[in-house]
């Protein structure tokens, strides 16, 4: 394998272990609202403006490395974090030096540059995404997606137990101002390597010659195998929705956008999209005041040195579930929802003179291979959605103490890397693989409306509540229990 590949590989692997440094905003959120005097709805308007500049960010991103190439979007990656991470760090040590909190300008400033970490959060893991499915064969699409959004998914786990560096010794609290700096430099650094070596190197172009084109099997169905219809069991072949339009297979060449728009099945996937990852973003920007309402922690008051310790469990159990839930899904529905072409014959698959144990298995896993899809993958979709459904459930009547919390972490988790991995892995194989860069990103923008939607609802009943109970901020289940 030629120098190029496994730089390229190796920049696509360092541009998604750093690209999720925004669910990390747990871990300063309880110290930033302490110390600048901000309430739990301001709170969480940061986090959402950085989710929002995410998604918000995703489809020109998207549409950027279709065009001008990955390495573009990972060096603009490089601006984005560098810039808003520094700023935000300059800021929080000049009001802390003068201990005053936040006037409404400077909120708004911080909610701008968190804005920009969220779009270069977006120009990374785009840049990693579309080198990654542009390098592999199409017949591994699963897998071409679900390992670098696997390792975006581990991404807080590889950079929280650094923050642990830039603690308080008299409070064990993490100084947000060091913190956010060494973000700006690690991060910047980062994504200048990838901008050097991160690029589309087409797989069956240089290494194995041509390819079959990959078969549909996406929502894109026919009306004989519509799921209104009831003639035959859903497959990925199935639409969602009749239509009297004749669908046909994925093309290689670009679509019009208008076409894109005009797709009923794509509004209805997004709108999935949206009430499912907007909770878990909300859950994932709101872990830091989960933990502080379970602990009885005033926020203008003293500090649990429990605090930090916790959010950054629950941060790792999310990051974990994220990453195996990837990792699983990707390679499950590649199993099981096989749909691309399969791997070109080998003579051993069909070599019958030498019936030996070694030739049978490998006869019995290239048939495997080869079989039609049995199950669709919004069946796996729809079980990562029952999952948070049941979490939260739990959450409303149960949850008493943070010992518990990692139920809800690991269903967030799980639902959260299960949609990210899926969808991407469905859109390649019904919309031009030329579009991929900016359909998707299209369809990302539903999760920054679910975001912005559920994350200050947070933050507006917990205010509320705290104003009931009379105090600096809610304690207990009555929380979130409304929510």
């Amino acid at each position: 394998m030629p120098a190029s590949r496994w730089l390229n590989a190796l920049a696509i692997c360092l541009n998604c272990l750093g690209a999720g440094s925004i669910q990390l905003f747990p871990l300063v959120s309880v110290p930033l609202a302490r110390n600048l005097h901000l309430s739990a709805s301001q709170t969480a308007a940061i986090a959402s403006s950085a989710i929002a500049g995410q998604y918000t960010a995703a489809a020109g991103c998207g549409a950027l490395c279709d065009s001008k190439g990955p390495g573009v979007v990972s060096g603009l990656s490089a601006v984005l974090f560098g810039g808003a991470y520094a700023f935000v760090s300059w800021r929080y040590k000049a009001f802390t030096a003068r201990g005053t909190g936040v006037s409404q300008l400077d909120w708004i400033a911080f909610c701008v540059f968190y804005f920009l970490s969220g779009a270069g959060t977006a120009a990374s893991y785009f840049s990693a995404l579309v080198a990654s499915t542009g390098s592999l064969p199409a017949r591994h699409a699963g897998v071409a997606i679900g390992v670098p959004l696997a390792l975006l998914g581990l991404s807080p786990l590889f950079l929280s137990p650094l923050a642990s560096v830039f603690t308080s010794n008299v409070t064990n609290e993490l100084d947000p101002g060091d913190w956010l700096l060494f973000l700006a430099v690690f991060l910047a650094g980062i994504n200048l390597f990838g901008a050097a070596f991160i690029k589309v190197l087409p797989w069956e172009e240089s290494e194995a010659g041509s390819a079959t084109p990959p078969v549909d099997s996406g929502f894109a169905g026919s009306e004989r195998s519509s799921m209104i219809n009831g003639n035959t069991a859903p497959t990925e072949r199935t639409a969602l929705l009749p239509t009297s339009i004749p669908t046909k297979p994925a093309r290689q060449e670009s679509q019009p956008f208008m076409t894109l728009l005009s797709d009923p099945t794509f509004w209805l996937f997004g709108l999935v999209i949206l009430c499912s990852t907007g909770p878990c973003e909300m859950v994932m920007a709101s872990l830091g005041g989960l933990v502080e309402s379970l602990l009885g922690i005033k926020i203008s008051g003293g500090v649990d040195s429990r605090g930090l310790g916790l959010r950054s469990r629950q941060v790792q159990i999310i990051s974990v579930a994220n990453t195996v839930s990837r990792l699983g899904a990707g390679v499950l529905s590649d199993w099981f929802s096989y749909s691309a072409a399969p791997p070109p014959p080998h003579d051993d698959d069909v070599e019958e003179a030498h019936p030996t144990i070694i030739g049978r298995a490998k006869q019995s896993i290239a048939a495997r291979l080869r079989r039609p899809p049995r199950i669709s993958r919004l069946a796996f979709i729809l079980a990562a959605c029952l999952t948070l459904v049941a979490a939260f459930l739990f959450v409303a009547l149960g949850l008493e103490q943070t010992s518990q919390l990692w139920i809800l972490s690991v269903a967030v988790g799980t639902c959260y890397g299960t949609i990210f991995t899926l969808a991407p892995a469905v859109l390649r194989t019904v919309y031009p693989p030329a579009d991929f860069g900016r359909t998707w990103g299209c369809l990302s923008s539903f999760s920054a409306v679910g975001a912005v939607i559920f994350t200050p609802l947070y933050g507006f009943f917990t205010d509320r509540m705290a104003a009931r109970q009379q105090s600096p901020t809610c304690y207990g289940r009555a929380c979130w229990e409304e929510l």
